[in-house]
């Protein structure tokens, strides 16, 4: 008997630990003009967690600071140009859509989302602004 519940609680923590593994990283996608109107859009977020939509001139490999929020986190963008453009929830779907207008200075440049969690935080893929 005791054997079954070990046997249980490893086929448990495995399966956990299969679900953590195929857990994917959110997908940003960018529609629209530069400069003028964009839709970026998101989905495949954890559900109703902060997160930012960040703005750099280049990809890279910037890492945020320990100590701060998302501390350790290595995003796909370089310094060039690094901001926050918005803050916002990943809704309750882990999915939205955002309605903005890219200025002059955002064309060409790239955008990523971080997503508020334990740190490393969670990432999007880095897409270009068209």
């Amino acid at each position: 008997m005791r054997t079954g519940i070990c046997l249980a609680l490893a086929a448990a923590a495995m399966a956990g630990a299969a679900n953590r593994a195929a857990a994917q990283d959110p997908v940003l996608s960018i529609e629209g003009v530069c400069p003028g109107e964009v839709n970026v859009s998101w989905e495949g977020a954890m559900s109703s967690k902060s997160a930012a939509l960040v703005f750099s001139h280049e990809t890279g490999a910037y890492r945020i600071s320990i100590g701060a929020t998302c501390g350790g986190t290595t995003l796909g963008l370089g310094v060039d140009g690094l901001r926050l453009v918005r803050r916002f929830n990943t809704g309750p779907e882990g999915a939205g859509v955002m309605r903005g207008r890219a200025n002059p200075y955002s064309c060409g440049g790239y955008l990523q989302i971080v997503v508020v969690s334990m740190p490393p935080c969670e990432t999007s893929n880095v897409v270009q602004i068209p």
